[in-house]
């Protein structure tokens, strides 16, 4: 992937949060939210990747989402200073990543 931001944000995303986290990156990329990765969600990530800005914008909704999706959680109390602390580590990673498009 071109945008290591948006590749590490998807990785962390699905390996911490499971089906749920693959239905977030979904909803981000705009696919069916069904929890497997397919087809259309490769395409959509494929997609989303051709442009920085777009790759950026994916980052951060997709850490808005999960903070989203655990302020829900029962165990938000004792976790979620933790992980917002992971989410806003992800973002401010945003500029220091490679941000080379294809292309641009």
């Amino acid at each position: 992937m071109p945008f290591d931001c948006l590749a590490l944000a998807i990785a962390d995303e699905i390996w911490t949060s499971g089906r749920a986290g693959i239905r977030d990156v979904q909803e981000v990329l705009g696919c069916t939210t069904d929890g497997i990765i397919g087809r259309e969600t490769l395409g959509a990530m494929r997609h989303r990747l051709r442009k920085r800005d777009a790759a950026r914008a994916a980052c951060v909704m997709l850490m808005q989402k999960r903070l989203e999706r655990l302020r829900r959680l029962p165990r938000w109390q004792k976790f979620g200073q933790g992980w917002t602390s992971r989410a806003d580590s992800i973002i401010n990673l945003i500029p220091t990543l490679d941000l080379t498009a294809e292309g641009e």
